[in-house]
Order: C-alpha cells, then structure tokens, then sequence
C-alpha cells in the first residue's frame, strides 16, 4: 500500500511522531493527519 514510502520516527519535546515520507526532500510537505481509532492507510489512495 505504500511501497515508495520511508517510516521514520521523529523524536522532539517530548513527543514521538510517527511518519511516512515520499518525494523530493525540497518539496513543500504535505501532512495529513487523522483521528483515533483511525490510521495513516486511510490516507492510501491521496
């Protein structure tokens, strides 16, 4: 489902956010949250 994505961690202040990467690293970013019970694979045909 995300085959061209990297996972990384990124830890500061105190929390820990989980994420997915893709594209150029001198792209704009493009973040997409989503709510509890829910998980990043909604956001798999964006």
């Amino acid at each position: 489902m995300f085959q061209k994505f990297v996972r990384e961690r990124i830890e500061g202040d105190g929390a820990t956010l989980f994420v997915r990467r893709a594209g150029p690293r001198d792209a704009p970013p493009l973040v997409l949250l989503h709510g509890y019970p829910q998980t990043s694979a909604m956001w798999h045909g964006v």
